[in-house]
């Protein structure tokens, strides 16, 4: 009886540690799936602060070029302002957001910073940020 007994034992031992193996195994998986979708959500929303700060700098080029000179800081704070400005650089961040599987970008703001305009995409849980040099104007 000695030796079944102990078989059995051995037997729910090494079903335990099976199930033990499983559950570390799913637990390992989980959080590597949880790894990499917050890695996914910020290089998205990295791609996408990007995608919005070229569509400020082409806006902001075709704005100096229009004027033929630089603008007032009124002139430039209007522009900065601007809806039409604020919906092209969200509409460039959502695309690009869309296309990398990211989150929707919910804002972007636009600010002066001197010598470059900022540019900052609301995205989740995520806020990113970049910076695009102003355009001087052009010579007559």
């Amino acid at each position: 009886m000695d030796a079944l007994s102990d078989r059995g034992q051995a037997h729910a031992f090494a079903v335990l540690s099976a199930a033990v193996a499983a559950a570390a195994i799913a637990g390992l998986v989980a959080a590597e799936d949880r790894l990499l979708a917050g890695t996914r959500e910020r290089r998205s929303t990295e791609a996408a602060v990007q995608a919005a700060g070229a569509a400020v700098a082409d806006a902001h080029f075709a704005f100096v070029r229009s004027l033929r000179r630089e603008p007032t800081a009124e002139e430039l704070a209007a522009f900065l302002a601007d809806a039409q400005l604020l919906e092209g650089a969200l509409a460039a961040a959502r695309a690009v957001a869309a296309a990398n599987g990211g989150p929707r970008p919910v804002g972007v703001t636009v600010r002066d910073a001197g010598r470059s305009l900022e540019i900052d995409v609301r995205a989740g849980r995520l806020v990113e940020r970049v910076a695009v040099e102003k355009v001087a104007c052009c010579a007559p």
